[in-house]
């Protein structure tokens, strides 16, 4: 089931999405406790299929995401962004030292290449939270993000 305002569930292989949806108001009751009875009578689930294209660390690391990205000029981009929003939803959890990295290929896809005169730790100070939920830019140290992600990538 899809993104909801009240709830979203992530089935599995083995749950049935019409037996899901004949129960959608009890589920609602049972878990999304902020929204009113009123609402979540008139809420409706929606379905989206999904393909799970998250790439294990030794995966990530060996020539087949160079494939990927040579067949797919775009593909590098997509996971980017997909790790970078499952971080922000708390479904990828993620040591600080590799959150620092995808926040270094953040900034480097969306600000260009390092510069030490601009992107110095005032700039990074003010657009951390834009790569990062607040809850690991807090953790996060000036030295993890000045690293080859920031300065390797072109």
């Amino acid at each position: 089931m899809g993104y909801q305002p009240n709830l979203e569930v992530q089935l599995k292989p083995h749950h049935k999405p019409y037996e899901m949806r004949r129960g959608w108001s009890e589920v609602l009751t049972k878990f999304a406790t902020s929204e009113p009875e009123s609402k979540k009578k008139e809420d409706e689930p929606v379905l989206y299929f999904r393909r799970n294209v998250q790439l294990s660390e030794t995966r990530e690391q060996q020539r087949f995401v160079l494939q990927i990205v040579t067949f797919c000029s775009r593909a590098l981009e997509m996971l980017l962004t997909d790790a970078r929003s499952s971080l922000f939803l708390d479904r990828c959890p993620m040591p600080p030292e590799r959150a620092a990295e995808l926040a270094g290929l953040g900034f480097a896809m969306e600000d260009g290449a390092f510069e030490q005169k601009t992107h110095n730790v005032d700039w990074i100070r003010i657009h951390i939270d834009d790569q990062l939920p607040a809850r690991m830019a807090d953790a996060i140290r000036g030295p993890m993000l000045l690293g080859k992600a920031l300065s390797g990538f072109k």
